[in-house]
């Protein structure tokens, strides 16, 4: 899963990465790899004595620009733009903290007018996109027969009626419930598109704006970036002890992480053995035989059937084989929907 960081100069995009990538210093680096934390495979490395651990994986890129922000300045260049095709999320960072002697780009420190910014820009360039499909379909329509003519006006009424919808504020999840646009954002890249997390960047005397009438259908989180950062010099008994003493648990890396993987419907499936215990990232409803995939095409392609127990379950039985004589050790055919937490072997021939 590859997920953009976004936000504007001094919102603090640099901690943040740093905190999910596990970087003291990104002065050369604007990519890295988070590993996804995780007890249950900790725990399960330890019954199966595995000689490896493996988290599942989330890559991180920290977009820069050399833009110089004031009031009328866009927050998506062309490049950037360009660039969130190839990702699967966003996160944004809004600036919620003041400090002095880090000046905000356009002066004073207003979370919710940087974020109607960000809405309404992102807004702005589907619009423009729409607006450039029309002009193009418009400029070849005399150059076409009299049905294909049809065919070309029945597309742009279609994409004026969802520019309609853009420019009423209607939100893209209300949108994409509509099958008539389907095949619109089947064929076209829309920023909308991308499932967004609004992390707002807070310190101990953060700005605690009203900010309802943008983030009810968002997923948001508040993260103390700059402590986040210094618990990274610390191992990490002593860094969950400091979160817990300054009951900042739910405005942390992890709980940031948690609403990242529901909100783009990710789950996490196990295997374990002496060799490797590893978890393996899945869309949720994903069957036995695709998450088979993951592993390798060969297991997929000759699947015979998965052997499958939650974790929980297995911890408690100490073994595959003690959960075989206690009759808990399932057999799933290759159309099971795997869920989060579960263990599975995977019997295949090829």
């Amino acid at each position: 899963m590859k997920i953009a960081i976004l936000g504007l100069p001094k919102s603090g995009k640099s901690t943040i990465f740093n905190c999910l990538t596990n970087q003291i210093d990104q002065k050369t680096n604007s990519f890295g790899i988070m590993k996804v934390p995780d007890n249950r495979v900790e725990e399960l490395s330890k019954l199966s004595s595995s000689i490896k651990t493996s988290f599942a994986e989330l890559e991180i890129m920290d977009s820069e620009s050399s833009q110089i922000f004031n009031d009328s300045s866009e927050f998506f260049s062309d490049e950037i733009v360009n660039s969130l095709q190839e990702f699967d999320a966003i996160i944004l960072i809004i600036r919620s903290f003041n400090d002095p002697s880090v000046p905000h780009p356009f002066g004073l420190v207003e979370p919710e007018k940087d974020l109607e910014h960000f809405l309404l820009e992102q807004r702005f360039r589907d619009i423009n996109m729409i607006e450039k499909r029309i002009e193009k379909i418009d400029s070849e329509k005399n150059t076409l027969n009299k049905k294909n003519q049809e065919l070309s006006k029945t597309q742009t009424d279609l994409l004026r009626s969802l520019k309609n919808e853009f420019e009423n504020g209607i939100s893209f999840e209300e949108i994409n419930n509509n099958n008539e646009f389907k095949k619109i954002f089947q064929e076209s890249f829309f920023l909308s598109s991308i499932p967004t997390t609004i992390v707002f960047n807070i310190d101990e005397n953060h700005i605690d704006e009203n900010l309802e009438n943008y983030t009810k259908d968002i997923f948001q989180a508040k993260i103390y970036g700059k402590l986040e950062e210094e618990l990274l010099l610390l191992d990490k008994k002593e860094a969950e002890e400091i979160r817990q003493d300054l009951k900042i648990n739910d405005y942390s890396i992890q709980n940031l992480v948690n609403q990242i993987l529901k909100q783009n419907h990710i789950i996490h499936f196990l295997t374990t053995g002496e060799k490797d215990t590893k978890a393996w990232q899945i869309k949720s409803g994903s069957t036995a035989v695709e998450s088979a995939q993951k592993i390798h095409s060969d297991i997929s392609r000759g699947f015979i059937r998965a052997e499958v127990i939650h974790y929980s379950e297995l911890l408690k039985s100490g073994s595959f084989s003690e959960a075989k004589k206690k009759g808990i050790l399932r057999t799933e055919g290759k159309d099971y929907i795997v869920k989060n937490g579960d263990v599975i072997n995977f019997l295949f021939s090829v």
